[in-house]
């Protein structure tokens, strides 16, 4: 199953069947029913491991922060090097996750990640902007394109590798939230879990797709000066299995 309609049924399961619905064309309606267990008096199966959910969606939350951090210090570094270091101090200068010295802060919570992902897009188009009308690179540019080509790729990869772990998890926060019901202790700690992973699962495929457009930018701008940028295909982590 596609993850995107996978994440539907997060989504669904966790009472936003209208959002769901705007954003992935009325799916969620048929998507009704599916997953989840009777609760605690209807038999719903195993008794979710809540601490178990809590330490997978921490450990998420600080590999896609970790990720995010590389993937915008790196677009930092290819616009200073192809000529839009002002352009990207100019939308980064009201960006909240940026601490002193221009220098990405530890990105902590999905709220942290949200907010990193703001800039991305318009550094992202600066980033095309120079690459389309850049002048072969001097050897200082080209040291400074190295690295954020190198940034860039970690952080791609890590951020796609984790879409999967993210939409399971907000599936199983959802068919969790079933079998506790009647136990206000642990539907208190479900409902603290599903806001940030319910957001991860909707925000990283999404994101990890305008990245990948912009590791074709480099990739271009790498031919023209010859330097060598690998091939990087994140299309299995967006489709994944068949189902």
């Amino acid at each position: 199953m596609h993850f995107l309609k996978v994440g539907v049924v997060a989504l669904v399961g966790l009472g936003l069947v209208a959002s769901a619905n705007a954003q992935f064309g009325g799916i969620g309606s048929k998507l009704k029913g599916l997953g989840g267990g009777g609760g605690d008096k209807g038999g719903g199966g195993k008794v979710p491991d809540i601490g178990q959910m809590q330490a997978e969606l921490d450990k998420s939350v600080l590999e896609i922060g970790l990720a995010r951090k590389y993937l915008l210090e790196a677009q930092i570094k290819l616009a200073e090097a192809l000529g839009k270091k002002t352009e990207a101090d100019q939308i980064l200068s009201t960006c909240k996750i940026m601490g002193e010295g221009a220098v990405v802060r530890q990105l902590k919570s999905a709220d942290d990640i949200d907010e990193s992902a703001k800039p991305s897009k318009p550094l992202n188009e600066i980033i095309a902007q120079g690459a389309s009308n850049a002048a072969p690179l001097s050897a200082e540019a080209a040291e400074i394109f190295k690295q954020g080509k190198i940034e860039f790729s970690k952080g791609l990869l890590a951020e796609a590798g984790q879409i999967a772990i993210v939409v399971k998890l907000s599936m199983e926060i959802k068919d969790a939230a079933e079998k506790v019901k009647g136990n206000p202790i642990n539907m208190a700690k479900i409902a603290a879990m599903a806001p940030p992973a319910v957001k991860l699962a909707s925000l990283i495929p999404g994101d990890v797709t305008e990245m990948a457009k912009t590791w074709q930018v480099i990739r271009q701008v790498g031919s023209k000066n010859n330097i060598e940028v690998e091939e990087v295909d994140v299309s299995k982590y967006l489709n994944g299995p068949a189902s």
